[in-house]
């Protein structure tokens, strides 16, 4: 999930991860995928059963797929540019980033602040 513009300290992206049993969501800024997958897990203690994701590039690194398969972990690969695969995880962007736009646009601020407009978001 992303905008065009870079926020301050250069990030363009935010991690989404959603519980699909609980339909929980919680939105991170992107870092290094792998380390945020292991904070999460630990942060949570819940057991991670697959990572689905559209074929992003931060996805294939050997050293995330190793991870993924030491733990058990499937990984779901969905079809690149088709939002139908993903379902539940598209609409919610797209609920989050027309927030991000609304609460940016009324408040007049700068869209590099669109990370922590996003965070924000989740909350209401």
């Amino acid at each position: 999930m992303g905008a065009s513009v870079e926020e301050y300290w250069g990030e363009k992206y935010c991690l989404l991860f959603i519980d699909e049993m609980s339909r929980k969501a919680f939105i991170k800024t992107h870092a290094a995928t792998l380390e945020l997958i292991k904070k999460e897990k630990r942060r949570t203690q819940a057991s991670l059963v697959y990572l689905r994701n559209d074929g992003v590039k931060d996805y294939k690194p050997k050293v995330l797929q190793e991870f993924l398969r030491q733990e058990g972990i499937s990984h779901e690969v969905t079809e690149r540019y088709c939002p139908q695969s993903n379902g539940l995880a598209e609409r919610l962007k797209l609920t989050i980033m027309d927030k991000v736009r609304y609460m940016l646009i009324d408040a007049n601020l700068t869209p590099k602040l669109w990370p922590y407009a996003a965070h924000y978001a989740m909350l209401i």
